[in-house]
């Protein structure tokens, strides 16, 4: 049975004038059960915290100061309730700590001490409905996506004291004619957001179309010396060309199935990756004309660029552009890069000299002491000097250097004389000499022999000689270049009177030349191998890039040799079959292919709902690339132990391109420190986990969270991903989520 409990006070009541809460109770006496008041506030005391930021409302059991002043009792805060004109109702519930019998149990109320703490903003007050907003005509005939914050006007209904600003201003995903108008409500100490529309703009762009003109509107400069020659060399207004492919503006528009153009390539990138079918268009493209799809007009204004362009979606049910009719204009970007041709031109205006030259010898010219004009921030290098004695002139081959944050360049070799050196009237005896040989133009240099070398002067006369020299003309040995009509002769004179000797090497041009025979190329050429590093038997063909390759011997002067294909075998997976293209040099026309078969790879047998090469590099573990820094490390694992979000970390890829889901890390951006293997690119493989159904070949669920997933396993960054696909009854393709797993590490945590 519950013991009584009685107070001395009529009423459980507080005063705002006392911080604490003062009460008698009856305590049951063991002799009889005669009832004896006793004061509690001889055992606790109750009151509310003092300097807390919390509201009345806010308070919680914990809140509550609790003072003993009986080391008997324990006291126990129950519930806080805060009711608006009464105060803070507190129950709680005192116990002998020695009899753990009930002392005093009771609800009592504490009013708050200061007027401040009594303001409390009604939950029911509707500050939407004492809110007006509205723009004026010229902001009305806006598209609604162009409308600001400050374009809204704001007005708060007489006789209210709030504070309220519009903060944010969005167009309706379902109605683009419609916006949102986020209002922030102050009243006294409680603040609050509420949200308004206002209807009847112009519509605004479907979201996808907006964000396509910020992704274009954003663009840089790609990180290529020949990106920045070809800007600069650019006029305004020159035509352009994006691949959605790789999200790059090249300089010509890339033919399918054709080699690689190397006068087309990449000069622009975006910054972030518009959504699937987004592109850009000219400003003057036509409907119906799917020939402005992927173009774009060059701005060039001084030294900087950016484009000029139209959005234009893809239809790839009817195969049909859509082109949005607003032309927009990107950043523009200071072309600041110097690039080798920079420093070619650079290195054709250093001047070079020699002090106190007019009483110095050519033959006794010393290399260091050679000056030049070069410029600040700028080096010389000279590879080599060549003394010309009949000319009494210094010959200098030079290249000039540069380096700036860590990247160096450094021009072609060059050419520059030093003239006005002391005279040598033995050398100068020489000036204007020249060889040739009778019908050059009927012989090889091969078939040509010593006494056939006349020598000659500019004027293709016979060259005359003094009476008192020795003279010897030879071919310089291994000289005789039949494909390009060159020979090459040494000619040594001595004066018989004092021995001063002469010596000079001296070209022949203009012979006959021969054809390059390819056929014999392609014999001498032998076998394509593989580098020796590569254990074909651990190996699978699919997993095999261009640059695993050793050429065989060929003249790289006359010929060049490029890769136009590879393929596995449809019928032996061991089998990598690669096509080689000869090109004659010396006559671009004339060129050859030959088809090649490396055998002896690993055997892989891939189920036909597998790409083969994706699943060649899955089983081989290298199907990601992982650029290994310390700050990639660091950004992955940041994002790894971040426990805010809950959900599976997962990574997409779009059309090849390894991009981020959160927000949290890279969200719609490409991850560039995670990429595929490069192999993928020349097999002409697209890899994506999103987009069409029919695309999609990698993935780890199939329709919700589509993605790979990035994880810590132990003491390890993994992917974990499936390529195994399957139909679903609408027909899509989608992953199959009871297919293998497989997993790559990224790297290991030391």
């Amino acid at each position: 049975m519950k013991k009584k409990i009685g107070f001395l006070l009529s009423s459980c009541m507080s005063v705002s004038a006392l911080p604490l809460f003062a009460a008698a109770c009856k305590n049951e006496q063991a002799n009889g059960g005669k009832q004896e008041e006793i004061d509690v506030n001889t055992l606790f005391k109750i009151s509310l915290p003092k300097n807390t930021e919390k509201k009345p409302s806010e308070l919680k059991p914990e809140d509550i100061v609790v003072e003993i002043l009986n080391n008997d009792i324990n006291v126990e805060i129950q519930k806080v309730e805060f009711k608006e004109g009464k105060g803070v109702l507190v129950s709680y519930l005192a116990t002998n700590s020695k009899t753990n019998k009930i002392v005093d149990e009771k609800t009592i109320t504490l009013e708050v001490t200061t007027k401040k703490d009594q303001v409390e903003t009604k939950e029911d007050k509707k500050y939407a409905n004492l809110i007006t907003i509205s723009v004026d005509e010229n902001t009305k005939q806006k598209t609604a996506d162009k409308v600001t914050k400050e374009d809204i006007k704001l007005e708060v209904a007489q006789g209210e004291n709030f504070k309220a600003e519009v903060i944010g201003v969005n167009v309706q995903k379902n109605n683009r004619t419609v916006i949102d108008v986020k209002i922030k409500i102050t009243d006294n100490q409680t603040s609050k957001e509420i949200t308004k529309t206002l209807e009847g703009f112009v519509q605004a762009l479907p979201e996808k179309i907006l964000k396509g003109y910020e992704v274009f509107k954003d663009i840089a400069i790609v990180n290529d010396d020949k990106a920045y020659d070809w800007l600069k060399n650019a006029t305004d207004g020159t035509k352009i060309y994006y691949d959605f492919r790789k999200q790059k503006f090249f300089t010509g528009l890339k033919e399918k199935d054709k080699p690689e153009n190397p006068e087309i390539f990449a000069i622009l990138e975006t910054k972030e990756a518009p959504d699937w079918g987004i592109e850009t268009s000219t400003p003057d493209a036509r409907q119906d004309d799917n020939s402005f799809k992927g173009t774009a007009l060059l701005v060039k204004q001084d030294t900087k660029i950016g484009i000029k362009f139209r959005i234009s979606q893809w239809n790839n049910k009817i195969k049909k552009a859509t082109y949005f009719d607003e032309v927009a204009t990107s950043n523009l970007i200071t072309i600041d890069r110097i690039t080798q041709n920079d420093l070619n031109k650079i290195a054709s205006e250093v001047v070079f000299d020699y002090p106190d030259k007019e009483s110095v010898l050519v033959n006794n010219v010393e290399q260091s002491k050679i000056t030049n004009n070069i410029k600040e921030n700028y080096t010389i290098e000279i590879s080599a000097i060549q003394k010309v004695l009949e000319q009494n002139k210094l010959v200098v081959n030079y290249k000039v250097k540069y380096s700036k944050d860590g990247r160096e360049v450094e021009s072609d070799i060059q050419t520059k004389e030093i003239l006005g050196f002391k005279v040598d009237d033995f050398s100068s005896m020489f000036v204007g000499l020249e060889f040739t040989v009778e019908s050059k133009e009927t012989k090889l240099p091969s078939e040509v022999k010593n006494e056939e070398i006349k020598a000659v002067d500019s004027d293709l006369k016979e060259f005359k000689f003094a009476d008192n020299i020795t003279k010897e003309v030879k071919i310089k040995e291994n000289s005789a270049d039949d494909y390009r009509g060159l020979l090459t002769v040494v000619f040594k004179a001595t004066r018989n009177s004092d021995n001063s000797v002469f010596e000079k090497e001296y070209n022949i041009d203009g012979l006959k030349t021969k054809n390059i025979n390819l056929d014999e190329v392609i014999q001498n050429f032998g076998d394509l191998k593989i580098k020796n590093e590569i254990n074909k038997s651990e190996t699978y063909a699919s997993a095999i890039s261009k640059s695993d390759f050793i050429f065989g011997d060929y003249d790289k002067d006359l010929v060049s040799i490029l890769i136009s294909s590879m393929k596995v075998s449809e019928s032996d997976s061991t089998k990598l079959i690669v096509t080689l293209q000869f090109s004659d040099k010396t006559k671009e026309s004339n060129t050859k292919t030959k088809e090649y078969e490396i055998t002896g790879f690993k055997k892989i047998d891939t189920p036909t709902n597998r790409n083969i090469h994706l699943n060649a590099l899955a089983m081989q573990g290298t199907l990601f690339a992982f650029e290994d820094t310390s700050k990639n490390r660091e950004e992955i694992l940041a994002y790894l132990k971040n426990t805010n979000n809950k959900l599976k970390k997962m990574l997409k890829i779009d059309h090849s391109f390894v991009k981020g889901i959160d927000k949290e890390f890279y969200k719609g951006k490409n991850v560039k420190f995670i990429t595929l293997n490069e192999s993928l690119e020349d097999k002409k493989v697209v890899v994506n986990t999103n987009g069409t159904s029919s695309k999609r070949n990698i993935g780890y669920n199939s329709e919700k969270n589509l993605g790979i997933k990035i994880e810590l396993e132990d003491n390890k960054v993994v992917l974990k991903f499936r390529l195994d696909t399957k139909k679903t009854e609408k027909g899509d393709t989608v992953i199959d989520e009871n297919g293998q797993v497989f997993t790559q590490v990224l790297f290991t945590i030391q």
